[in-house]
C-alpha cells in the first residue's frame, strides 16, 4: 500500500477515535448530571416523607415491603426500619380485613389509584388501630406497574372522638327520652329536627320519622300562635325563656296546657343552630289549682261567716269594741302593707285584729260598760280576755296561727304585758303590729269610761315607749302614716 494512502487511513481512524471520546466525555457528563439530579430527587422524596404527617410504605407488586418512612415505624410500634423491611404489607392488617387489603392491591395496581380505604392494623404488641389509606401504582416508561406507594393516616384520634360523639349523643338522646316533659329541638325555622318520646306521646304520633321536619307551630293551637312565636322569638334575642304558658293541640284534636322552657342551641363556633324548647303537661296541675281555688273560696266564705258571726257575739256585749277591731284591723293591716309583708301575712295581721278582743265575750257587760274607773277586780277579769280568745279560737283550723297572735296582743316588749310577760322576738310579729294599732285606736277613740283623747296624745304614746314596749319599727311605720295622712280612721 502506498504510504500516503496508509497516513490518510491513520488520520481518518484517529478522528474517529477523537469523536468516539468527546462522545463517551459527552454522555459521562450527562450520565454524572443524571445522577445528581437522581439523588436530588432521592433527596426531595426522603424529605416530603418526613415532612409528610401521614405514613409511607412502598411494596413491590407482592407486597413486600422495599420502603418506609421514619413515621411508619413509629405508627407500627417498632424502633426500627429493618423490622418491617422485607416482610408482606398484609401481616400487619388485622386478620378481618386482609381480604380486603389484598383486593386494594389488585386494584391499585389495575386502575392506577384508590384512595380514602380505611383498614384495622396491628401494632407490634398486638394492638388494632384504624388507618385511612390512599394508594397509587409506581409504573415505568412503558406504563407498566412496578411498585405500590401508600400512604397511612392513624384514624385512632379521630374515631375515638367520633365514638366520643356518638356516645355524646346517645347519652344526650338517653337524659331527654327519659325526662317526663315533652322536648323538641328545632332548627332556626322553628321546625322539629328532634322530639323526646315524652313528646311523640303527646302529640299522640307513633313514628318519630313523621313529626320530624313538620313546624313546631303545627302543635300550637292557633289562638296561641302569637305567643309561641314570641317564645322563639325571645329565646333568640334573650338566649333562654322560662315559665311561658302555651296550649298545644294534639293529633286526636285534644288540648293540654304546657308551661314552656326554652334556650338557643349552639354551634362550637358560636354560631346559631336552633333551640331547644321543654314542655310541661301542666293540664292536670292547672284543672287542680282551680278546684284548690274553688275549695279555698269556699273555705274563705265559711271563715268570713265565723268571723262575723263572732263580731255579733262581741256587739251583743259591747258596741264599743265592734268598732274598736275594725279601727285596729284596718290600722294593722296598713301597717303590714307599709312594712313590705306577703300578701298572706298581711291578711292574717287583718283578720286577727277583727276579732282580737273575742275574749271578751265571756267578760260581763256591766265591766265593759261601766262609766268611771274600774276597779283593780275587775281589770284583772278584763285581762282574762287574751286567754279567753285563745280558748274560743285554737280549735278552728285557720290556715295562720291567728288563736296564738290575739293571746299575745297585749304582750309588751319589756315584759310588762300580759298574760305571760313575753319579751322582744318571743312575741308573734303580728302581735306586735296589732298592739301598737289597738293602743293607737283605743286613745285615739272614746271609751264609756273616757272621753277621747285624739290622734296626738296616741302617738306620743306610742313614741315614748318605742323600742320598750312596743317594736320601733311598727312604731315609726305607724306615726308616719298617720302624721303624713297616708292612712285615716273610718268613723
Amino acid at each position: 500500500m502506498p504510504k500516503k494512502s496508509k497516513t490518510a487511513g491513520l488520520a481518518a481512524e484517529n478522528k474517529n477515535l477523537k469523536a468516539k471520546v468527546a462522545r463517551l466525555e459527552k454522555n459521562e457528563q450527562r450520565l454524572k448530571y443524571a445522577l445528581l439530579e437522581l439523588r436530588r430527587n432521592e433527596e426531595i422524596n426522603r424529605k416530603l416523607t418526613m415532612a409528610s404527617r401521614d405514613a409511607v410504605i412502598i411494596t413491590d407488586l407482592d407486597g413486600n415491603i422495599t420502603y418506609l418512612s421514619e413515621r411508619t415505624v413509629g405508627l407500627f410500634g417498632y424502633k426500627a426500619p429493618s423490622e418491617l423491611l422485607g416482610r408482606n404489607g398484609v401481616e400487619f392488617v388485622s386478620p378481618e380485613d386482609r381480604m380486603r387489603a389484598l383486593d386494594s392491591f389488585k386494584r391499585t395496581a389495575r386502575e392506577g389509584f384508590v384512595s380514602n380505604e380505611e383498614f384495622f392494623f396491628l401494632k407490634s404488641d398486638g394492638r388494632r388501630f384504624c388507618v385511612q389509606v390512599n394508594s397509587a401504582a409506581i409504573k415505568d416508561r412503558k406504563e407498566r406497574p412496578v411498585a405500590l406507594l401508600m400512604t397511612l393516616s392513624d384514624l385512632t384520634k379521630t374515631k375515638n372522638a367520633e365514638r366520643e360523639i356518638r356516645e355524646s349523643e346517645e347519652t344526650f338522646r338517653g337524659l331527654i327520652d327519659a325526662s317526663p316533659d315533652a322536648i323538641f329541638i328545632l332548627n332556626t325555622d322553628g321546625r322539629i329536627i328532634y322530639l323526646s318520646e315524652q313528646a311523640l306521646a303527646v302529640y299522640g304520633g307513633e313514628d318519630i320519622s313523621r313529626v320530624v321536619g313538620k313546624s313546631f307551630y303545627d302543635f300550637v293551637i292557633p289562638d296561641d300562635r302569637n305567643s309561641a312565636e314570641q317564645v322563639l322569638a325571645d329565646i333568640a334575642s334573650v338566649s333562654s325563656v322560662h315559665g311561658r304558658e302555651m296550649r298545644l293541640i294534639r293529633r286526636n284534636g285534644d288540648r293540654i296546657t304546657g308551661e314552656a322552657n326554652g334556650s338557643i342551641l349552639k354551634a362550637a363556633d358560636g354560631r346559631v343552630k336552633g333551640s331547644i324548647i321543654v314542655i310541661r303537661d301542666i293540664t292536670e296541675k292547672k284543672k287542680i289549682d282551680q278546684e284548690l281555688k274553688n275549695s279555698y273560696m269556699a273555705v274563705k266564705k265559711v271563715m268570713d261567716g265565723i268571723i262575723n258571726a263572732m263580731e255579733k257575739l262581741v256587739e251583743k256585749k259591747d258596741l264599743y269594741t265592734v268598732g274598736h277591731q275594725h279601727r285596729t284591723a284596718e290600722l294593722a293591716r296598713a301597717i303590714a302593707v307599709k312594712m313590705g309583708l306577703a300578701s298572706e301575712q298581711v291578711t292574717c295581721v287583718y283578720i286577727a285584729a277583727l276579732i282580737h278582743d273575742i275574749g271578751k265575750i265571756f267578760v260581763s257587760g256591766e265591766i265593759l260598760n261601766k262609766v268611771g274607773d274600774l276597779t283593780h277586780e275587775e281589770y284583772d277579769i278584763i285581762k282574762k280576755h287574751p286567754e279567753a280568745g285563745f280558748e274560743v279560737l285554737k280549735t278552728i283550723d285557720f290556715p295562720w296561727p291567728i288563736a296564738d297572735i290575739i293571746l299575745q296582743h297585749h304582750e309588751r316588749l319589756d315584759g310588762s304585758g300580759y298574760p305571760y310577760g313575753l319579751k322582744g322576738d318571743r312575741i308573734y310579729l303580728e302581735s306586735r303590729i296589732i298592739s301598737v294599732a289597738d293602743v293607737v285606736e283605743a286613745i285615739t277613740f272614746a271609751r264609756p269610761y273616757r272621753p277621747a283623747f285624739g290622734i296626738d296624745k296616741a302617738l306620743a304614746e306610742i313614741e315614748n315607749n318605742s323600742g320598750k314596749l312596743f317594736d320601733a319599727e311598727v312604731v315609726e311605720i305607724t306615726s308616719n302614716l298617720l302624721r303624713s295622712g297616708q292612712f285615716k280612721f273610718v268613723v
